[in-house]
């Protein structure tokens, strides 16, 4: 009987292709935080995607968790809260900016993992945030960072920022957005102020895509003076979990590329 050598190899690769992609989950919702707890139990997450490990929202040099209730036009939900982070360390009053924000070295901080050895995608990071004053020209500002692209001032270090007024900006390429923070005010001063949802789009960053180790975000805050809150509620990471692929799977895809390589080569020969 005679073998018909290119249909095997186009059915091996086939077959292997359709294991691979089989590997990778649906995008979803790693984590999610919604802020509405009371206290130190507000770093809890409240939602982790199957095959995510979840840590809870660490601190440094800020005080204990707050509650900050917004005064927006429309008005939150009843129940509806967000987590108040204040620096205590750095000089009082002081120059916002992002050296200093990270001189202080005041922010907090969560990990995300991949379990029972698979891998881990993310594409993006949202959250609400407010400046809890009415004194619209109040400094404040937020910057995000990852042990994944390292700690620092750069635009390399930097993977999304934002402030209560437009020249807090530092440029330099830095990714900043052009939506300021809202002022905890419904009505007075330059309000009406809205719930405004910030994020980052991480997806067409290689650094944190197949993460098979863990993943931290990093949060640094900045405010005129200390004891001033910034607010944040529904904080998610949005991505998906990706099966490592089995080594028999490598090997099928390996074998039907070489007998495809070696069937093109008999052909010219």
């Amino acid at each position: 009987m005679k073998i018909n050598q290119p249909l095997i190899i186009r059915r091996l690769l086939l077959i292997a292709g359709s294991l691979l992609a089989a590997g990778q989950l649906q995008a979803d919702t790693l984590a999610y935080w919604n802020m509405n707890a009371s206290g130190a139990a507000k770093t809890n997450v409240n939602t982790a995607g199957s095959g995510v490990s979840v840590t809870p929202i660490s601190t440094l040099n800020l005080a204990a968790v707050g509650t900050v209730v917004p005064t927006f036009n429309p008005a939150l939900a009843s129940g509806d809260n967000y987590a108040g982070m204040a620096r205590v360390a750095g000089p009082t009053p002081e120059t916002v900016s992002l050296s200093q924000d990270f001189a202080n070295s005041t922010y907090f901080q969560f990990t995300l993992a991949p379990t029972g050895g698979q891998l881990l995608n993310v594409t993006s990071l949202s959250f609400d945030v407010v400046a809890a004053t009415t004194t619209y020209t109040a400094n404040r500002e937020l910057f995000v960072e990852s042990d994944k692209t390292g700690y620092g001032t750069s635009s390399g270090n930097v993977l999304y920022g934002a402030a209560t007024q437009s020249a807090l900006n530092p440029g330099g390429g830095i990714n900043w957005s052009s939506t300021l923070i809202p002022f905890n005010d419904a009505s007075a001063n330059t309000g009406p102020y809205s719930e405004t949802l910030f994020s980052a789009n991480l997806s067409g960053n290689s650094l944190f895509q197949n993460i098979s180790d863990s993943v931290t975000f990093r949060f640094y805050i900045g405010t005129d003076t200390t004891s001033q809150n910034l607010g944040f509620d529904n904080l998610t990471v949005n991505g998906s979990i990706v099966a490592a692929p089995e080594p028999s799977v490598c090997a099928l895809a390996g074998l039907g590329l070489v007998l495809f390589l070696g069937n093109r080569r008999m052909r010219k020969a």
